[in-house]
């Protein structure tokens, strides 16, 4: 049998010693943007949009999964705000806390009804059906000087 054939049963019975294939399984991992592996399955993936324009280093993008980038219609080109939608992990997620600017920025990322809002050097978890869960994430924004109508937590 060659390198690439595999027996099959009901389920996928692994290699042993002396056995073919002779090559070890390999599994699917992915590199952080941080350094370090994680395998696939511990991921569980969020989906979220950055602003470019809210990170002190842009180059941070390079080493995200970016799914679409989209930039907004302002007619001052100094007003255009270059949106990307992304998936990225927790560990991404705590990070990317650090990146943000100080100023009126934050950015959110969610998984079904769990929404995870990043402010600079701060996050909070909460479920999106449930308005209440929001309050602490609403008030923190507010206290940076984010306007209470882009603290809406938009997801798909």
């Amino acid at each position: 049998m060659g390198c690439r054939q595999v027996v099959r049963h009901v389920v996928l019975v692994h290699a042993f010693g002396g056995s073919n294939p002779s090559t070890p399984a390999k599994h699917k991992h992915y590199q952080t943007p941080f350094g370090g592996f994680l395998f696939w399955y511990n991921l569980i993936m969020y989906t979220g949009t950055i602003v470019e324009e809210s990170l002190n280093d842009n180059r941070l993008l390079n080493s995200l999964e970016i799914k679409s980038v989209k930039i907004s219609s302002a007619d001052n080109k100094q007003d255009r705000w270059h949106l990307y939608k992304v998936y990225v992990s927790k560990e991404q997620i705590s990070k990317l806390s650090h990146e943000l600017k100080s100023e009126k920025w934050y950015m959110h990322f969610w998984n079904g009804d769990d929404v995870i809002a990043v402010f600079p050097n701060k996050a909070f978890s909460f479920s999106y059906s449930d308005k209440n869960t929001w309050s602490e994430a609403v008030k923190h924004g507010l206290d940076l000087g984010i306007p209470a109508e882009q603290l809406d937590f938009v997801i798909e």
